[in-house]
């Protein structure tokens, strides 16, 4: 997968487990209900785990999501908080990841 922005990972996330709306940088949509954001809602990314049927191991700081058995994203976060804070960023980010890269192959 190449480099790219968030938004993009968000569109080819949601492509791939079949979901509608994304997020776009606002809080709520017109409907006033919260945008669809896994790199920040952790409920979020659990949705998208369970819907996509991925795996995830962590490590400290590092985080591994494998779909169909295979590797399809590793993460590994920086040293910037605590272990709880930096894993779940891990976690969140390696999931979007590997859900765009199984949208992208769509």
């Amino acid at each position: 997968m190449t480099l790219i922005d968030d938004k993009e990972l968000l569109k080819l996330a949601a492509k791939a487990a079949g979901i509608d709306g994304f997020w776009d940088g606002k809080e709520q949509n017109k409907n006033n209900k919260p945008y669809w954001n896994p790199l920040v809602n952790l409920s979020n990314a659990f949705d998208l785990l369970t819907k996509l049927k991925l795996k995830i191991a962590m490590k400290e700081k590092q985080a591994k999501v494998y779909w169909e058995e295979r590797t399809v994203f590793e993460f590994y976060n920086h040293e910037d908080g605590s272990f709880k804070q930096t894993s779940e960023v891990a976690a969140k980010r390696a999931i979007v990841r590997a859900a765009a890269a199984i949208g992208e192959g769509m």
